[in-house]
């Protein structure tokens, strides 16, 4: 009786040394684990920084390649005047191929040693430096551009007045240089050969017509051969002619083509010379009002008139 009482005393003894270890055991694990679940932790924490970190520096390199795709874009006008900055677009070619590099790198990242991360700042840092350079260099070729370009503008502005003013002197000079007819003489000539100066004509007297004139001195018209042409209009304004076809008419200084009595070439000396025309047909005259226009070189130099009744 007394050993069994023993026996279960001891057992309860065992029993209770056991819970005892168990709970210390548990107690350490339990410490073990949250120092574990701590140190997890923070890793989890300095990754999660590392990441926001990576992130950080590729919207960076993002940003920088946007710029470099930019200015490349936007050089494309000057690119195509200037070698030094078609070497400098290249230039930004292989500055994008790189940062396309870096950004494809750092997104299989989960995380960067010190250096690494010293070394990638560095990069952006040389990234922006290059990118500020260029931007000044295409900002003075540009200035260069715009200076060229209103230098230009003024020339081109120049010439316009220049050209304008060149085109008014040789309008002058081109009027200056047309003949002019003074003295202009109408006579008629009948059948015995007498010749009349009047303003009125009877049919009977009118054989032949005259008309002589004389050409005043001109010092800016040149010496040579000139063509001379009347025209005689009758009442109703009608050109009096005798030839058809393209003899029949002469291009005038405007370039339209009239038709003409009379017409012959003239050896222009500046001589105040004498010039006369003589239309014989004078049977297609019939009364009323005669106008009688003279022509040199296709310029109009004089013009009158003689009645026929």
């Amino acid at each position: 009786m007394n050993n069994q009482k023993n026996f279960t005393r001891g057992a309860v003894v065992v029993l209770g040394l056991t819970v005892i270890g168990l709970g210390g055991t548990s107690f350490i694990l339990n410490d073990k684990l949250n120092q574990t679940n701590s140190q997890l932790h923070e890793r989890n924490v300095t990754i999660d920084k590392q990441m926001d970190e990576i992130q950080l520096h590729i919207q960076e390199l993002e940003t920088l390649k946007g710029e470099y795709e930019k200015m490349a874009a936007s050089n494309a006008e000057l690119e195509a005047n200037n070698g030094k900055l078609r070497k400098g677009n290249a230039e930004l070619g292989n500055r994008i191929a790189s940062l396309n590099r870096t950004i494809a790198n750092l997104k299989y990242k989960r995380n960067l040693s010190r250096a690494e991360s010293e070394k990638l700042k560095a990069e952006i840092a040389q990234f922006k430096a290059d990118l500020l350079a260029k931007n000044q260099e295409v900002a003075q070729l540009q200035l260069e551009k715009d200076s060229l370009s209103s230098s230009l503008e003024n020339m081109t502005t120049t010439n316009v007045h220049m050209s304008m003013e060149l085109d008014a002197l040789a309008e002058r000079v081109g009027r200056g240089s047309v003949l002019k007819a003074n003295d202009i003489q109408i006579s008629s000539i009948d059948a015995k050969g007498k010749e009349r100066q009047k303003t009125t004509y009877k049919t009977k007297h009118l054989d032949k017509v005259k008309v002589a004139f004389n050409l005043d001195e001109n010092n800016v018209a040149e010496h040579g051969s000139k063509e001379m042409v009347m025209r005689i209009l009758d009442p109703n304004g009608a050109v009096i002619y005798s030839m058809t076809g393209a003899d029949a008419a002469f291009q005038t200084a405007k370039g339209e083509q009239a038709m003409y009595t009379s017409r012959q070439l003239l050896n222009f000396d500046n001589s105040g010379q004498k010039v006369s025309f003589l239309y014989d047909s004078p049977s297609d005259l019939n009364s009323g009002q005669y106008t009688i226009e003279l022509y040199a070189e296709g310029h109009p130099i004089g013009t009158s008139s003689f009645e026929v009744k």
